[in-house]
């Protein structure tokens, strides 16, 4: 019993930080992107 409810807390706290990474990456991903192309040619070498 008590290893289901540590269980179930575990997903609960992981669910939501999950979310936040998928979310953060997705949002953050394009803006890299974009840098590395301002950036580009003399960071690169």
């Amino acid at each position: 019993m008590i290893l289901i409810g540590i269980g179930v807390l575990a997903i609960l706290v992981a669910v939501p930080w999950i979310f936040m990474w998928t979310t953060m990456a997705a949002w953050c991903a394009p803006m890299m992107g974009a840098m590395r192309d301002m950036m580009g040619p003399g960071m690169m070498r």
